[in-house]
C-alpha cells in the first residue's frame, strides 16, 4: 500500500485529496485483495467527488472536475501533476477493481449517455433510496379537503386563477408538491392560504404542520413571513388560535438528525405531522432528503418550496434541480413567474429575471422542460459553451444592466445596480475608491446605529441594531485570496470598527461591534450554523446578541457559550443562501473560478431587495454568466423508475 500512498501523495499536496480520503482507500484494499496502484487511486478520487457536490463522476473529466475547485488560483506553470496519461484507460481500469461491485465499497453506475461511472456505495444508495421514495410518494394521490375549491375561491377572491391558487389547489390533492420560483414570487404567500385552507375544511381537527428550512436563518425567515401572511387574514378565532403557534425550525432539528447521520424520526417513527413545509429546498442535499423524505409519513403532504436558479447544496447532489427536471414530477411541480419583491427596484428585477431559468417561455403547459440528462448532455460541464438564443439574449441582458450600459425604462434611477469597476493588477485586488465604497454603507448605517446605542439599551434598540446591519452585506465568490472573505473581512472591520475607541473591551477575537457569523451547530446555546449575531459591550461586558424567536426580541449569549465563528462583514455567496439584504455588494474573484457561475452571481444578486453593486472585470462577469453548476448524479434517471 505504500506505493499508493506515494503515488496519491501529489495530489494531496496540491489539494485536490485530503489524507482521509486516501487513508481510506488504503484501509479497505487489503480485505478484496486489491494492490492496483492506479485503480486506488481513481477510487480515492471516486471518494474524494462527494466533497466536490458529485454523487457519481468518470474519472476521463476528473482533471477537469478537481484541479478547477481545488486549485483555481494554481499558476499553470511548472505546477503539473502526476495525472495518468490515458483519463480513459484508467477509468476502464479503476471499473474493474476488486473494490467495485454491488457488495463493495465502490459502485460502477449506468450513465445515460453510455458506459458507467463511479459512485461510493453509500452514495448510490443514498440517491436510490430518495428516487424510491420520490417515487412513491409522487404516485400517491391524497384526497382533498372537503370544501377546497370554495375555500380557495374565498381566500384568494379575485386571484382565485393566480399561481398561488393553483399552488394551494395541487398541494391539497397530493403527497408531494414541489413550488418553484424567484424571490417574491408568491411561494410563502402561498402556503399561509394552504394552512388556512387546511385548517378551515376542518375546524375540529385542525391538522398538525411542521415548517422547516435548512438553515437557522431561513428558518426564522420562513417563520415570521408565515406569520405575517396568517395575520392578514380574516380567520376564525379557533383558527387563528391553532394556527398562531407554528414556529419554523432546521430540518435537522425537526427529523432530530444526529451526527452519525441516523435520525430520531424515520420510517418506524415518523414525524408526528399532517403537513411539512420546507423552504430552501435548493440547500437540501442528496443525505439531508433521504432522512427528510423517510421521517415524514406516507399520509402528510410533503411541500417543498425553492428557487432552482440559485446554488446547489454544498454537500453531495442537487437533488431540486434533479426534481425540476424530472418528467415524471412534471405533475407535482407549480412554478411561480411572477415576482413582486422588487417593486422599488425594475432593474434589479429585471437582472434577476434575465438570470433565471425560462421555464415558461420554453413551456407554457408549467411542467419541466425537456433537457438532457447531466451526463447524456455533449456540452462542457463548465465554461463557454453554445447557449440557446432564448438564454444567450438573457445573458446580455443580464450583462448590459450589471454594466450600467442600459437602465429600465421605468426606473429612472440609475444606482440600483452599480458597477463599482474592475479589479487592479494581474492579481486582482481592489483599488482605494473601491473599498471606500465597499464599507461606506456600514459605517453610514450600522456604524451609525452602533453609535447612538444608548448606554443602557433596551431590547428593542438591541432588536433595531440588528435590523441595521441586516440592511447590507459584501458576498464574496471564495473564502481565500486577495478578494475572498478573509481579506474583506479584515479590511472592511478595519475600516468600520477602526473609528470606535480603542479601549472598547475584548475577548480573543470578539470585540465590541463586531458582527459575528456562527460555523456550527450548538444546540446549548440555542444557535445554529449561519446565525448572525453582534458582539457588544453591555454593562462593562462583553456579550453577543442575536435575534430572538419572536420579532423585536434579541438572544444573549456569554462569550464563553459562543460556538465557533468568524467575522460577519463579508461571506461566501453560499453562506448567504436563505438570507435577505436591502443592499448588496458582490465581489467577484478576479481570475477565471469554476464555482464562479450564472448561480452564484444569480443567488448573490437575489439576497438584495433594492440595490446591488458589484467589482470586477466585465470579461470576468461574461465568463461567470456563461459557467453553468453541472453536478454529476443519476437522480433524474432513477426516478424515471
Amino acid at each position: 500500500m505504500s506505493a499508493f500512498v506515494d503515488r496519491a501523495r501529489p495530489f494531496v499536496e496540491a489539494g485536490l485529496l485530503t489524507a482521509a480520503e486516501v487513508e481510506v482507500v488504503r484501509l479497505v484494499a487489503p480485505r478484496f485483495g486489491e494492490g492496483n496502484t492506479e485503480a486506488l487511486l481513481g477510487l480515492a478520487f471516486a471518494a474524494a467527488a462527494p466533497r466536490l457536490g458529485h454523487v457519481v463522476i468518470t474519472l476521463t473529466e476528473a482533471r477537469e472536475l478537481f484541479e478547477g475547485v481545488a486549485r483555481p488560483f494554481a499558476d499553470e506553470a511548472g505546477d503539473e501533476l502526476p495525472w495518468p496519461k490515458d483519463l480513459t484507460v484508467w477509468h476502464a481500469c479503476t471499473l474493474q477493481s476488486m473494490l467495485v461491485g454491488p457488495d463493495r465499497p465502490f459502485v460502477a453506475v449506468p450513465l445515460a449517455a453510455g458506459g458507467f461511472g463511479l459512485a461510493t456505495h453509500r452514495r448510490n444508495a443514498e440517491e436510490a433510496h430518495v428516487a424510491e421514495l420520490v417515487r412513491a410518494r409522487a404516485r400517491t394521490p391524497l384526497a382533498a379537503p372537503p370544501r377546497i375549491e370554495a375555500l380557495v375561491d374565498a381566500l384568494f377572491g379575485a386571484d382565485r386563477g393566480s399561481e398561488a391558487a393553483r399552488a394551494v389547489r395541487v398541494c391539497s390533492g397530493q403527497s408531494l408538491t414541489i413550488v418553484t420560483g424567484g424571490p417574491g414570487t408568491g411561494k410563502t404567500y402561498s402556503i399561509t392560504r394552504l394552512l388556512a385552507a387546511l385548517a378551515l375544511a376542518s375546524p375540529e381537527t385542525p391538522p398538525r404542520v411542521r415548517l422547516a428550512a435548512p438553515t437557522g436563518k431561513a428558518a426564522a425567515r420562513m417563520g415570521e413571513a408565515i406569520a405575517e401572511g396568517l395575520a392578514s387574514l380574516a380567520l376564525p378565532e379557533k383558527v387563528r388560535v391553532a394556527l398562531g403557534g407554528l414556529r419554523a425550525e432546521t430540518v435537522h432539528r425537526a427529523i432530530g438528525l444526529r451526527p452519525d447521520g441516523t435520525a430520531r424520526f424515520d420510517e418506524q417513527n415518523p414525524l408526528r405531522a399532517d403537513l411539512v413545509v420546507v423552504d430552501e429546498a435548493s440547500m437540501i442535499d442528496l443525505a439531508l432528503m433521504r432522512a427528510l423524505l423517510r421521517a415524514v409519513p406516507a399520509s402528510a403532504r410533503l411541500v417543498l418550496l425553492g428557487d432552482p436558479d440559485q446554488l446547489a447544496s454544498v454537500e453531495a447532489g442537487a437533488v431540486l434541480d434533479d426534481f425540476v427536471h424530472a418528467p415524471e414530477l412534471a405533475a407535482n411541480r407549480v412554478h411561480f413567474t411572477i415576482s413582486r419583491r422588487f417593486g422599488e427596484a425594475p432593474t434589479l428585477a429585471a437582472c434577476a429575471h434575465a438570470l433565471q431559468t425560462p421555464f415558461a417561455s420554453e413551456n407554457p403547459t408549467n411542467g419541466a422542460p425537456a433537457q438532457l440528462s447531466l451526463f447524456g448532455d455533449p456540452t462542457p460541464m463548465r465554461g463557454p459553451t453554445t447557449a440557446p438564443p432564448v438564454e444567450d439574449e438573457r445573458r446580455h441582458e443580464a450583462t448590459a444592466l450589471l454594466r450600467g450600459e442600459r437602465v429600465a425604462a421605468n426606473d429612472p434611477r440609475s444606482d440600483r445596480l452599480t458597477w463599482l469597476g474592475p479589479l487592479r493588477g494581474r492579481d486582482g485586488t481592489l483599488g482605494p475608491e473601491q473599498w471606500h465604497a465597499l464599507a461606506a454603507p456600514y459605517a453610514n448605517g450600522y456604524l451609525a446605529a452602533l453609535r447612538a446605542l444608548p448606554e443602557n439599551p433596551s431590547e428593542t434598540d438591541l432588536a433595531q441594531l440588528l435590523v441595521a446591519l441586516d440592511a447590507y452585506r459584501v458576498l464574496a465568490v471564495h473564502r481565500r485570496g486577495p478578494t475572498g472573505v478573509e481579506t474583506l473581512q479584515r479590511e472592511l472591520e478595519s475600516r468600520v470598527l477602526g473609528p470606535l475607541p480603542h479601549d472598547a473591551p475584548s475577548r480573543g477575537r470578539l470585540r465590541h461591534g463586531l458582527p459575528i457569523l456562527v460555523v456550527e451547530n450548538a444546540p446549548e446555546a440555542h444557535l445554529t450554523n449561519g446565525d448572525v449575531g453582534i458582539a457588544l459591550e453591555l454593562a462593562g461586558a462583553l456579550t453577543c446578541i442575536f435575534p430572538g424567536e419572536a420579532r423585536g426580541t434579541v438572544r444573549r449569549v456569554t462569550p464563553a457559550r459562543m460556538p465557533a465563528f468568524e467575522g460577519a462583514f463579508a461571506m461566501t455567496v453560499h453562506k448567504s443562501q436563505g438570507s435577505q439584504f436591502r443592499e448588496v455588494a458582490l465581489v467577484l474573484a478576479g481570475r477565471a473560478s469554476p464555482i464562479q457561475t450564472r448561480e452564484l452571481v444569480y443567488t448573490a444578486i437575489t439576497r438584495a431587495r433594492e440595490a446591488v453593486r458589484w467589482v470586477g472585470g466585465a470579461h470576468e462577469l461574461d465568463e461567470a454568466l456563461r459557467t453553468r453548476t453541472r453536478r454529476r448524479s443519476t437522480l433524474r434517471e432513477r426516478l424515471a423508475g
